[in-house]
């Protein structure tokens, strides 16, 4: 059993070893552009999402005119459109949700391996959060006003 405990408290010290080591230049720039790309995608989702929940506002109310249209002529469709417009918001939010999340767990590795805080994240997070409550928002504006 003795030997167990000078293995591990080497493998201990191996670690404390591995951590005092500061980084590379290089290998600190690569960090670096690894959280810039991280941020960049994280940017075109939030973009994707908005522009996702737009069309479905859009194809949710469009259809719903040319609904009432039909309605008065005699020619109605069955009203799937509603659905639709909501299962697109829907989805964009999820999607940003999950996107969101997969993020900050990057994020969270990349600042652990460069012993740095996570904070320079916290406004595109901030911003992603505001598009998804934005998101839930609208799918409630569009459930509540369903006909």
């Amino acid at each position: 059993m003795p030997s167990a405990k000078r293995s591990s408290s080497a493998v201990n010290a191996k670690i404390v070893e591995a951590a005092e080591i500061e980084l590379d230049e290089a290998v600190w720039l690569a960090i670096t552009r690894t959280e810039l790309a991280l941020h960049r995608t994280l940017m075109a989702w939030i973009r994707t999402a908005l522009a996702l929940m737009a069309a479905g506002i859009a194809y949710d109310k469009g259809f719903r005119f040319l609904h009432e249209a039909r309605i008065e002529a005699g020619t109605a469709w069955v009203q799937s459109a509603h659905v639709a417009g909501i299962t697109v918001v829907g989805v964009s939010t999820l999607l940003l949700v999950l996107v969101t999340i997969s993020y900050v767990m990057s994020i969270r590795s990349l600042a652990a391996s460069r012993r740095s805080g996570i904070a320079q994240a916290l406004p595109t997070v901030l911003a992603a959060l505001l598009v998804i409550v934005l998101g839930c928002c609208i799918l409630t504006v569009l459930v509540v006003t369903s006909p």
